[in-house]
């Protein structure tokens, strides 16, 4: 794909050999054949991801959560799962406010605008990075093709091609990424400083993931590290506050409304707290033994990096190697990220991006630079169309549905249980009164589609705490399955559906949810009765009573700032998942 330098010119650039090659004025400038050959050659890489992602569009559960949010946003309740409770149940802001855009710019289904939404910023992300790797590894000789090298691992890399959609923001990451290294590579090619525009794009990071704030941090850096000799005081500070200004503005805003300081998602999964490397080991193993990624891995560093590495550690200016470096440093980093976290759900999902950044810097290379590899590569590229699966026989080791997108798809319109007068845990209806403000309301751990299914004015209490504001906050008692290890017991759901006085029926739990220590039966040790009652009671004590107060309470200027001050303090509340032992924690004084 041919990309200008743009700005300045290169004075000579050394070969894998040692030797200067031509500086780029020298190169005669491309004619429209040779350009339509590179575009021919890449595209087809380009086709067979977009191939592989249509065969396998679909929706994943929780992308329904993003798209019950956007309905509540349309009806006035503001970014919140539930109708007067402030929780912040999307993991990035930025996918969720383009869903919005989307709903409002096109007449197409929401679920379909997530899908193709998520595909177009797939092919967008490895189209931008073929823009900022044809920089990198350029300039050719004259009548010289492009070798989609990287393109070609990720377009037949069979889990990418299920990632591409999901409703997810997926795509989303993968184009900011490598728009980033686009536009960095013109930066570091031309020698001319970063303009406001690419700042306020590299700083995007925190608002389409949150784990992606670290690339933004490295980034920054990289070009303050560059420019500062370059920039006064007053355009040092400029370039970064620029940078900084939307990721800074929405955490006060997030703080404010919702009184946390990460997605309520990142709470749920431990994001932040201690590291599950044995199940994230597995995850990455899992992830990458069905397709031997790592062979594809070993021939790009040997036969395209190692001389890359060679030619850009001699350029004058030392940009462009800092910037392929820091590339793939970032993308080993996020892999250690989604390790130490203990993997994910969804097979591959969360490496991804990873994957991605250490593969877009030579994305297309020179034939010259890169005919050895191309031989290597094709018989693994063949093997991957066609032979390498996940144990289970699918792109991506789980039970998708393939294909299932709109809401049809996962309730065929029915809901003969909901009489939307009642409170429900899953789909049994609770004898009890419905607690006042909250009827009708339903109790779920899957709680995506349901949601969405149900509308915006039914509550649904989400017992995996993803969209709860005080099941995001218990204690993990053991570690399991990644994003699904806090259970709110039945105890907490009946006194939270239900108002004091109502009749209390013994609920049980599945045993696949309890922790491993408990009463397998799936009968909770304490006499369920004063489970609820004791949950009752600690609902208005203490810390608890404070993360309520901050999501519910009506929002006053009063209230917003109220939660800001104490933001810091409340997301680092633990609730004990037990009710008894909740209320020996919460309120001491009462009992």
């Amino acid at each position: 794909m041919p990309v200008e330098p743009a700005g300045g010119r290169v004075t000579g650039i050394a070969t894998s050999s040692g030797a200067q090659a031509p500086p780029a004025s020298a190169i005669p400038p491309e004619d429209d054949a040779q350009r339509l050959r590179a575009w021919v050659i890449v595209s087809i890489a380009l086709l067979v991801l977009l191939i592989g992602a249509w065969l396998y569009r679909w929706m994943i559960d929780d992308a329904f959560i993003d798209l019950r949010i956007v309905r509540q946003i349309q009806a006035g309740h503001g970014p919140v799962f539930n109708a007067g409770e402030r929780v912040e149940a999307a993991t990035s802001p930025l996918w969720l406010w383009m869903l919005v855009a989307g709903d409002y710019l096109t007449p197409l289904p929401l679920e379909w605008i997530a899908v193709a939404g998520g595909i177009a910023c797939t092919l967008l992300g490895v189209i931008a990075g073929c823009a900022g790797s044809s920089i990198i590894t350029g300039p050719r000789r004259a009548g010289e093709m492009w070798l989609p090298i990287g393109v070609l691992v990720l377009a037949v890399l069979p889990p990418m091609w299920l990632t591409a959609s999901t409703g997810l923001e997926n795509g989303l990451v993968l184009a900011c990424l490598c728009a980033c290294l686009w536009v960095l590579a013109r930066w570091a090619r031309g020698a001319t400083p970063l303009g406001w525009a690419a700042a306020v794009l590299i700083g995007l990071g925190p608002l389409v993931r949150p784990e992606t704030t670290l690339v933004s941090a490295l980034l920054l850096l990289l070009v303050l590290t560059f420019e500062w000799r370059a920039r006064s005081w007053g355009r040092r500070i400029g370039l970064a506050a620029t940078a900084l200004a939307a990721p800074v503005l929405y955490e006060l805003f997030r703080m404010g409304y919702y009184g946390e300081l990460t997605p309520n998602t990142a709470l749920t999964k431990e994001a932040t707290g201690s590291p599950y490397w044995s199940s994230g080991w597995t995850y990455f193993q899992h992830s990458v033994q069905p397709y031997w990624l790592w062979v594809p891995c070993l021939i790009i560093a040997g036969a395209v990096y190692a001389p890359l590495a060679r030619r850009l550690a001699v350029e004058p200016t030392r940009r462009m190697g800092a910037l392929v470096a820091l590339f793939i440093v970032g993308g080993l980093l996020l892999l250690l990220f989604v390790i130490s976290v203990g993997g994910d759900f969804m097979h591959f999902r969360l490496l991804a991006p990873g994957v991605f950044m250490v593969m877009a810097p030579v994305a297309v290379v020179p034939w010259g630079r890169a005919k050895v590899a191309a031989l290597l590569l094709v018989p693994w590229a063949a093997l991957s169309l066609s032979v390498f699966r996940s144990p289970d026989g699918a792109p991506a080791g789980i039970g998708v549905r393939r294909n299932a997108i709109t809401l049809s798809a996962f309730y065929g319109g029915r809901l003969e249980w909901f009489d939307g007068r009642h409170a429900y845990y899953l789909e049994t209806k609770l004898p009890g009164t419905p607690a006042s403000g909250k009827s009708p309301s339903v109790a779920a751990y899957g709680i995506g589609a349901l949601g969405y299914k149900l509308g915006t004015h039914v509550y649904v209490l989400d017992a995996l705490g993803l969209a709860d504001p005080m099941g995001s906050h218990l204690e993990l008692e053991h570690r399991g399955f990644p994003g699904h290890e806090k259970v709110l017991p039945p105890g907490w759901i009946v006194a939270r559906l239900t108002v004091p006085g109502s009749e209390v029926p013994q609920v049980l739990v599945s045993p696949q949810l309890l922790a491993p220590e408990r009463n397998t039966t799936g009968v909770l040790d304490e006499p369920f009765a004063a489970s609820v009652s004791h949950a009752r009671r600690a609902l208005e004590c203490g810390d608890i009573a404070k993360l309520f107060d901050a999501a519910r309470k009506p929002l006053t200027p009063g209230r917003f700032l109220s939660n800001l001050v104490h933001a810091s303090v409340l997301w680092r509340v633990q609730v004990p998942p037990q009710p008894d032992d909740a209320v020996r924690v919460e309120c001491p004084r009462q009992r």
